[in-house]
C-alpha cells in the first residue's frame, strides 16, 4: 500500500522511504535498525512539528513513537506512559488495525514484539534497606557526637555495607559548605577506563571552583575508579556495582 508507506508523497517533511529502509535487509530479513533510526526518531520534524509529521505519514509516525516507547520501557520509565498514550489512542482509532499492520512495510508488529520481551538492565543496591530509609536507630549508639565517630562505629559491623561505610568515612572530608546550603554535597558516579581517565582533570577542575570540589563525592563502580579517586579527589570516594 503505498499511501500507508508514505511512498508519493511531495516535498515530504522527513525522507520517509529512507527511515524505513532502516529496517529491512536482503530477503525481507531485519536489520540492526536502532541507532539507525535516532535521527528520524528524534529528528527536528518530529520533535517541533509532530502535527504536520502525523498527518503526512500516520504510520511512519507511529513507527517512531513506538521506537520512543520502546527506548523509554528499557531506560527511563518516566517517559513511557506519554508514548504508550499515544498508541493506544491510534488502536483505538484505527478499526482495522490487523489490515493495516499486514499491509505496510512499517515495523510495528516487530516493534510491538520487541516490547513484550524488553527488559530493563539490571540494578544492585549497594546499600542495605535499612541504610536506604534512614532506620538506623540500632546500629549505632544513640551518644554519638560527630560523623566520624558513627563511621568508626559502623566500620565493625558486619550490618553495615562497604557502600555506606565509604559513604560514613567521606563524609568527614567535605570541606565547608555555603551557609545558604550547609548540607549540598555533589555527587556522581564514575566507573570504565574510558572515562575515568578523564577523573583527574574533572576533580581538578571542580577544584578550581571552590566549594563543589571540596564537597564532590564520587561513586566508584569498579576498582580502577576507586583507586583513582583515593588520590583525586581527596578520599571521598564510595565503591559501589555498576
Amino acid at each position: 500500500d503505498d499511501a500507508a508507506n508514505c511512498v508519493h508523497v511531495d516535498l515530504p517533511v522527513l525522507n520517509w522511504t529512507k527511515f524505513q529502509s532502516l529496517f529491512w535487509g536482503e530477503k525481507n530479513k531485519v536489520k540492526d535498525w536502532m541507532m539507525g533510526s535516532i535521527r528520524y526518531v528524534y529528528s527536528w520534524q518530529m520533535v517541533h512539528t509532530p502535527e504536520e509529521v502525523l498527518i503526512e505519514c500516520p504510520l511512519g509516525y507511529l513507527t517512531a513513537v513506538l521506537i520512543k516507547a520502546f527506548t523509554c520501557a528499557t531506560s527511563e520509565s518516566s517517559c513511557f506512559h506519554s508514548f504508550a498514550n499515544q498508541i493506544e489512542q491510534f488502536f483505538v482509532k484505527e478499526p482495522d488495525i490487523v489490515e493495516v499492520l499486514a499491509h505496510s512495510w512499517w515495523p510495528l508488529a516487530m516493534l510491538l514484539n520487541h516490547m513484550t520481551k524488553a527488559t530493563r538492565h539490571k540494578y544492585f543496591l549497594d546499600f542495605t534497606e535499612a541504610e536506604l530509609s534512614g532506620n538506623l536507630a540500632a546500629a549505632h549508639p544513640g551518644s554519638v557526637s560527630s560523623l566520624g565517630e558513627i563511621g568508626r562505629f559502623l566500620g565493625t559491623q558486619d550490618q553495615a555495607s562497604q557502600s555506606f561505610r565509604d559513604l560514613l568515612s567521606a563524609l568527614p572530608q567535605l570541606g565547608r559548605a555555603p551557609p545558604e546550603a550547609p548540607n549540598l554535597v555533589y555527587v556522581t558516579m564514575i566507573y570504565g577506563e574510558k572515562f575515568n581517565r578523564h577523573m583527574r582533570r574533572f576533580c581538578s577542575r571542580a577544584r578550581a571552583l571552590g566549594i563543589p570540589g571540596e564537597r564532590l563525592i564520587l561513586f566508584t563502580l569498579d576498582q580502577q575508579a576507586y583507586e583513582m579517586c583515593l588520590s583525586e579527589n581527596g578520599g571521598r570516594c564510595i565503591r559501589g556495582s555498576p
